[in-house]
Protein backbone atom coordinates (compact mmCIF):
# COMPACT_ATOMS: atom_id res chain seq x y z
CA UNK A 1 0.00 0.00 0.00
CA UNK A 2 1.35 3.21 -1.01
CA UNK A 3 0.42 6.49 0.89
CA UNK A 4 0.26 9.96 -0.17
CA UNK A 5 2.95 11.03 2.66
CA UNK A 6 5.06 8.87 0.90
CA UNK A 7 5.49 9.98 -2.31
CA UNK A 8 5.48 13.54 -0.88
CA UNK A 9 8.72 15.68 -1.70
CA UNK A 10 9.20 13.34 -5.08
CA UNK A 11 8.96 15.23 -9.00
CA UNK A 12 6.12 13.19 -11.78
CA UNK A 13 8.54 11.59 -13.46
CA UNK A 14 10.52 10.04 -10.58
CA UNK A 15 10.18 6.40 -10.18
CA UNK A 16 9.64 4.38 -6.86
CA UNK A 17 10.08 1.06 -5.80
CA UNK A 18 7.01 -0.64 -4.82
CA UNK A 19 5.92 -4.11 -3.29
CA UNK A 20 2.63 -6.05 -4.60
CA UNK A 21 0.29 -6.26 -1.84
CA UNK A 22 -1.01 -9.76 -3.80
CA UNK A 23 2.28 -11.84 -4.45
CA UNK A 24 4.96 -9.31 -2.98
CA UNK A 25 6.81 -9.16 -5.93
CA UNK A 26 9.63 -6.04 -6.45
CA UNK A 27 8.39 -3.79 -9.25
CA UNK A 28 8.54 -0.25 -9.94
CA UNK A 29 6.37 2.59 -11.26
CA UNK A 30 6.59 6.06 -11.84
CA UNK A 31 5.35 8.84 -8.91
CA UNK A 32 2.92 10.62 -11.97
CA UNK A 33 1.14 7.14 -12.25
CA UNK A 34 0.05 6.70 -8.12
CA UNK A 35 -0.63 10.39 -7.87
CA UNK A 36 -2.77 10.06 -10.97
CA UNK A 37 -4.56 7.28 -9.04
CA UNK A 38 -4.90 8.77 -6.01
CA UNK A 39 -6.48 11.77 -7.64
CA UNK A 40 -9.07 9.19 -9.64
CA UNK A 41 -9.96 7.19 -6.30
CA UNK A 42 -10.11 10.73 -3.95
CA UNK A 43 -8.05 8.94 -1.10
CA UNK A 44 -4.89 9.45 0.20
CA UNK A 45 -3.43 5.74 0.09
CA UNK A 46 -4.09 2.78 -2.87
CA UNK A 47 -3.25 -0.47 -3.09
CA UNK A 48 -0.71 -1.72 -5.69
CA UNK A 49 -0.45 -4.46 -7.71
CA UNK A 50 2.40 -6.01 -10.18
CA UNK A 51 -0.07 -7.63 -12.86
CA UNK A 52 -3.53 -7.87 -13.92
CA UNK A 53 -3.65 -11.11 -12.39
CA UNK A 54 -2.91 -9.68 -8.59
CA UNK A 55 -5.67 -7.83 -8.96
CA UNK A 56 -8.37 -10.78 -10.51
CA UNK A 57 -6.91 -12.95 -7.19
CA UNK A 58 -8.53 -10.37 -4.89
CA UNK A 59 -11.86 -10.06 -6.29
CA UNK A 60 -12.36 -13.17 -7.30
CA UNK A 61 -16.27 -14.92 -6.69
CA UNK A 62 -16.83 -17.98 -5.53
CA UNK A 63 -16.63 -21.03 -7.36
CA UNK A 64 -18.18 -23.89 -8.06
CA UNK A 65 -17.73 -27.68 -9.65
CA UNK A 66 -20.23 -28.59 -12.13
CA UNK A 67 -20.52 -31.99 -14.60
CA UNK A 68 -19.78 -31.49 -18.08
CA UNK A 69 -22.58 -32.49 -20.09
CA UNK A 70 -20.82 -33.72 -22.95
CA UNK A 71 -17.79 -36.14 -21.18
CA UNK A 72 -18.92 -36.00 -17.53
CA UNK A 73 -15.48 -34.46 -15.98
CA UNK A 74 -15.93 -31.94 -12.87
CA UNK A 75 -14.89 -28.46 -13.88
CA UNK A 76 -14.72 -24.90 -12.35
CA UNK A 77 -17.16 -22.55 -12.50
CA UNK A 78 -18.54 -19.22 -11.12
CA UNK A 79 -21.63 -20.01 -9.30
CA UNK A 80 -23.74 -17.49 -11.24
CA UNK A 81 -22.41 -18.64 -14.15
CA UNK A 82 -24.92 -20.89 -16.71
CA UNK A 83 -21.99 -22.39 -18.15
CA UNK A 84 -22.73 -26.47 -18.18
CA UNK A 85 -19.73 -27.76 -20.73
CA UNK A 86 -16.12 -27.71 -19.84
CA UNK A 87 -15.16 -26.75 -23.46
CA UNK A 88 -15.96 -25.16 -26.48
CA UNK A 89 -14.88 -28.55 -27.77
CA UNK A 90 -17.62 -30.22 -25.61
CA UNK A 91 -20.68 -28.04 -26.56
CA UNK A 92 -20.19 -28.63 -30.27
CA UNK A 93 -20.15 -32.18 -30.06
CA UNK A 94 -23.26 -31.76 -27.90
CA UNK A 95 -24.88 -30.09 -30.22
CA UNK A 96 -23.89 -32.01 -33.68
CA UNK A 97 -25.78 -35.00 -31.45
CA UNK A 98 -28.80 -32.98 -32.42
CA UNK A 99 -30.19 -33.83 -29.06
CA UNK A 100 -33.52 -32.03 -28.58
CA UNK A 101 -33.70 -28.86 -26.02
CA UNK A 102 -36.39 -30.04 -24.45
CA UNK A 103 -35.05 -33.11 -21.85
CA UNK A 104 -38.06 -34.90 -21.47
CA UNK A 105 -40.85 -35.31 -24.63
CA UNK A 106 -43.58 -37.81 -24.91
CA UNK A 107 -44.36 -39.93 -21.88
CA UNK A 108 -41.38 -38.87 -20.63
CA UNK A 109 -38.73 -40.24 -23.01
CA UNK A 110 -36.04 -38.32 -24.71
CA UNK A 111 -36.59 -37.67 -28.29
CA UNK A 112 -34.33 -36.42 -31.02
CA UNK A 113 -35.09 -34.33 -34.30
CA UNK A 114 -34.59 -36.95 -36.12
CA UNK A 115 -37.45 -38.65 -34.79
CA UNK A 116 -40.07 -35.70 -35.28
CA UNK A 117 -39.34 -35.12 -39.00
CA UNK A 118 -42.46 -36.34 -41.06
CA UNK A 119 -42.54 -37.35 -44.32
CA UNK A 120 -44.13 -34.97 -47.03
CA UNK A 121 -44.52 -33.89 -50.78
CA UNK A 122 -43.33 -31.10 -51.90
CA UNK A 123 -45.78 -28.67 -53.11
CA UNK A 124 -43.50 -27.50 -56.60
CA UNK A 125 -41.87 -30.42 -57.53
CA UNK A 126 -43.89 -33.27 -56.09
CA UNK A 127 -40.67 -34.91 -54.59
CA UNK A 128 -41.09 -36.83 -51.37
CA UNK A 129 -38.88 -35.29 -48.46
CA UNK A 130 -38.40 -35.54 -44.63
CA UNK A 131 -39.60 -32.38 -42.68
CA UNK A 132 -40.58 -30.06 -39.56
CA UNK A 133 -43.22 -28.44 -38.73
CA UNK A 134 -42.09 -25.05 -40.82
CA UNK A 135 -40.74 -26.32 -44.04
CA UNK A 136 -43.08 -26.42 -46.68
CA UNK A 137 -40.96 -27.52 -49.87
CA UNK A 138 -38.06 -30.03 -50.62
CA UNK A 139 -35.34 -27.12 -51.33
CA UNK A 140 -34.36 -23.18 -51.68
CA UNK A 141 -35.30 -23.36 -55.47
CA UNK A 142 -38.51 -24.65 -54.83
CA UNK A 143 -39.29 -22.08 -51.63
CA UNK A 144 -38.11 -19.16 -54.38
CA UNK A 145 -40.47 -20.48 -56.73
CA UNK A 146 -43.36 -21.02 -53.59
CA UNK A 147 -42.59 -17.47 -52.99
CA UNK A 148 -44.04 -16.13 -56.67
CA UNK A 149 -46.52 -18.47 -56.96
CA UNK A 150 -48.27 -17.68 -53.40
CA UNK A 151 -47.66 -13.50 -53.69
CA UNK A 152 -50.58 -12.06 -54.55
CA UNK A 153 -52.46 -13.65 -52.08
CA UNK A 154 -49.23 -13.00 -49.01
CA UNK A 155 -49.18 -9.40 -50.41
CA UNK A 156 -53.32 -8.92 -49.80
CA UNK A 157 -52.51 -10.23 -46.12
CA UNK A 158 -50.11 -7.78 -45.41
CA UNK A 159 -52.57 -4.84 -47.29
CA UNK A 160 -54.68 -6.01 -44.30
CA UNK A 161 -52.45 -5.59 -42.03
CA UNK A 162 -51.16 -2.05 -42.69
CA UNK A 163 -54.59 -1.06 -42.81
CA UNK A 164 -54.80 -2.27 -39.19
CA UNK A 165 -51.54 -1.02 -38.21
CA UNK A 166 -52.63 2.75 -39.33
CA UNK A 167 -55.89 2.17 -38.05
CA UNK A 168 -54.47 1.99 -34.62
CA UNK A 169 -51.63 4.33 -34.78
CA UNK A 170 -54.55 7.24 -36.64
CA UNK A 171 -51.95 7.88 -38.83
CA UNK A 172 -49.60 7.09 -41.59
CA UNK A 173 -46.27 5.75 -39.15
CA UNK A 174 -43.26 7.41 -41.42
CA UNK A 175 -41.76 3.78 -42.25
CA UNK A 176 -41.49 1.83 -45.83
CA UNK A 177 -43.30 -1.56 -46.81
CA UNK A 178 -41.81 -4.49 -49.40
CA UNK A 179 -44.04 -5.37 -52.13
CA UNK A 180 -43.11 -7.88 -54.63
CA UNK A 181 -45.08 -6.92 -58.29
CA UNK A 182 -45.68 -9.49 -61.14
CA UNK A 183 -44.56 -6.53 -63.73
CA UNK A 184 -42.84 -4.36 -61.43
CA UNK A 185 -40.49 -6.85 -59.67
CA UNK A 186 -39.78 -6.00 -55.40
CA UNK A 187 -40.42 -2.48 -54.87
CA UNK A 188 -40.76 -0.29 -51.49
CA UNK A 189 -44.00 1.27 -50.81
CA UNK A 190 -44.94 4.11 -48.49
CA UNK A 191 -48.78 3.86 -47.68
CA UNK A 192 -51.13 1.03 -47.79
CA UNK A 193 -52.99 3.55 -50.18
CA UNK A 194 -49.74 2.74 -52.68
CA UNK A 195 -50.68 -0.98 -52.13
CA UNK A 196 -53.87 -0.77 -52.76
CA UNK A 197 -53.12 0.96 -55.92
CA UNK A 198 -50.07 -1.88 -56.74
CA UNK A 199 -52.75 -4.79 -56.19
CA UNK A 200 -55.40 -3.18 -58.70
CA UNK A 201 -52.40 -2.43 -61.39
CA UNK A 202 -50.89 -5.96 -61.30
CA UNK A 203 -53.81 -7.56 -62.05
CA UNK A 204 -54.87 -5.09 -64.99
CA UNK A 205 -53.43 -5.54 -68.35
CA UNK A 206 -51.26 -2.42 -68.56
CA UNK A 207 -47.36 -2.42 -67.54
CA UNK A 208 -46.10 -0.82 -65.11
CA UNK A 209 -43.06 0.55 -63.12
CA UNK A 210 -42.08 2.26 -59.68
CA UNK A 211 -40.58 5.09 -61.65
CA UNK A 212 -37.16 6.26 -60.56
CA UNK A 213 -36.59 9.70 -62.78
CA UNK A 214 -36.99 12.85 -60.80
CA UNK A 215 -38.32 15.51 -61.89
CA UNK A 216 -37.14 18.86 -61.19
CA UNK A 217 -39.39 22.49 -60.11
CA UNK A 218 -39.23 25.58 -58.55
CA UNK A 219 -41.08 26.46 -55.29
CA UNK A 220 -42.85 30.05 -54.20
CA UNK A 221 -39.44 31.20 -52.78
CA UNK A 222 -37.95 30.62 -56.52
CA UNK A 223 -35.80 27.38 -54.55
CA UNK A 224 -35.23 24.47 -56.88
CA UNK A 225 -36.80 20.96 -56.05
CA UNK A 226 -36.74 17.85 -56.76
CA UNK A 227 -40.09 15.27 -57.07
CA UNK A 228 -40.42 11.64 -57.82
CA UNK A 229 -44.02 9.95 -58.59
CA UNK A 230 -45.81 6.95 -57.60
CA UNK A 231 -46.17 4.85 -60.37
CA UNK A 232 -45.45 5.43 -64.25
CA UNK A 233 -47.85 3.51 -67.18
CA UNK A 234 -45.93 2.33 -70.05
CA UNK A 235 -48.88 2.47 -72.84
CA UNK A 236 -50.49 5.76 -71.76
CA UNK A 237 -46.96 7.53 -71.05
CA UNK A 238 -48.64 8.45 -67.74
CA UNK A 239 -47.81 9.56 -64.06
CA UNK A 240 -49.96 8.61 -61.25
CA UNK A 241 -49.58 10.39 -57.72
CA UNK A 242 -51.61 8.86 -54.65
CA UNK A 243 -51.62 11.45 -52.05
CA UNK A 244 -54.44 11.89 -49.62
CA UNK A 245 -53.99 15.04 -47.81
CA UNK A 246 -52.53 18.17 -50.07
CA UNK A 247 -50.88 20.78 -48.26
CA UNK A 248 -50.26 24.31 -50.44
CA UNK A 249 -46.86 23.16 -50.88
CA UNK A 250 -47.60 20.07 -52.35
CA UNK A 251 -50.74 21.73 -54.46
CA UNK A 252 -48.06 24.25 -55.80
CA UNK A 253 -45.50 21.08 -56.69
CA UNK A 254 -48.10 19.43 -58.57
CA UNK A 255 -49.22 21.85 -60.74
CA UNK A 256 -45.74 22.74 -61.55
CA UNK A 257 -44.72 19.43 -62.40
CA UNK A 258 -48.16 18.89 -64.71
CA UNK A 259 -47.11 21.39 -66.91
CA UNK A 260 -43.99 19.45 -67.76
CA UNK A 261 -45.55 15.75 -67.78
CA UNK A 262 -48.98 13.79 -67.79
CA UNK A 263 -49.84 13.52 -64.79
CA UNK A 264 -52.79 11.52 -62.93
CA UNK A 265 -53.52 12.76 -59.19
CA UNK A 266 -55.39 9.68 -56.76
CA UNK A 267 -56.84 11.39 -53.94
CA UNK A 268 -59.67 9.57 -52.63
CA UNK A 269 -60.44 6.04 -52.13
CA UNK A 270 -63.38 5.99 -54.31
CA UNK A 271 -60.66 6.74 -56.94
CA UNK A 272 -58.59 4.04 -56.39
CA UNK A 273 -60.90 1.31 -56.96
CA UNK A 274 -61.87 3.10 -60.38
CA UNK A 275 -58.24 3.78 -61.23
CA UNK A 276 -58.44 1.47 -64.20
CA UNK A 277 -61.29 3.42 -65.60
CA UNK A 278 -59.33 6.88 -64.95
CA UNK A 279 -56.29 5.53 -66.48
CA UNK A 280 -58.24 4.48 -69.92
CA UNK A 281 -59.93 7.95 -70.17
CA UNK A 282 -57.32 9.90 -69.21
CA UNK A 283 -56.43 10.99 -72.69
CA UNK A 284 -59.71 11.80 -73.67
CA UNK A 285 -59.87 13.82 -70.82
CA UNK A 286 -57.07 16.12 -72.06
CA UNK A 287 -58.40 15.89 -75.40
CA UNK A 288 -61.83 17.92 -74.27
CA UNK A 289 -60.12 20.18 -72.48
CA UNK A 290 -57.66 21.02 -75.23
CA UNK A 291 -61.21 21.45 -77.57
CA UNK A 292 -62.48 24.28 -74.63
Amino acid sequence: MITKEEIKGYKSRDILDCVCDACGKKFKRSIKDLRRRMVESNTNEILIFCSQKCVGSLNKKSVELRECKCCGEDFEVIVTSKQMFCSRQCSNRYLNKKVSRNPKGKNGVRRTYDEELIPNVCEICGKLFLRNKKRITCSKKCFEKWKVKTQKARNQKISRSMMKRIQTHNGWNGTHYDYVSNKAGPIHLHSSWEFEVANILDESHYRWIRPKRWFTYFDREGIKRRYNPDFYIHAKILYIEVKAYMPEKQRWKIEQVSKKIKLLLVRTKSEIRNIIQMIDNFDTKILKEDDR
